[in-house]
């Protein structure tokens, strides 16, 4: 079960990638919550203009919740956030499932590139 040691480390390894992606200037909160997809670790939702962003963290996150892993979410949802406005642009010409299925496709190349 995740535990608010894990949601600390969590925190610095999004702030991590924050600054290793240039999203310094987003304001990112950590919850915990319920995650609409039950296969998703966490979630990320927020607004492109404003500079603001949550992630949600699945509260009912088990399984080995090391560094690798947490920084592994980290990754991904600061990379859903650095395509953020891509995904306003795509689902304002398309619906989301393609923006969605697009944005994974180049979140799982660059997420191999990224992960030691």
């Amino acid at each position: 079960m995740i535990t608010t040691k894990h949601l600390a480390k969590l925190k610095k390894y999004v702030k991590k990638w924050l600054k290793k992606l240039g999203l310094q200037g987003y304001e990112v909160h950590l919850l915990l919550g319920d995650v609409s997809d039950e296969k998703a670790a966490a979630e990320v939702s927020f607004d492109v203009t404003e500079r603001v962003a949550i992630i949600t963290v699945d509260e009912s996150l088990e399984g080995d919740l090391n560094n690798k892993s947490l920084e592994n979410i980290a990754i991904h949802e600061t990379l859903e956030l650095l395509f953020g406005g891509m995904r306003n642009l795509i689902e304002s010409l398309y619906n989301s499932d393609v923006a969605d299925q697009e944005i994974h496709i180049a979140i799982r190349t660059l997420e191999k590139l990224l992960r030691k």
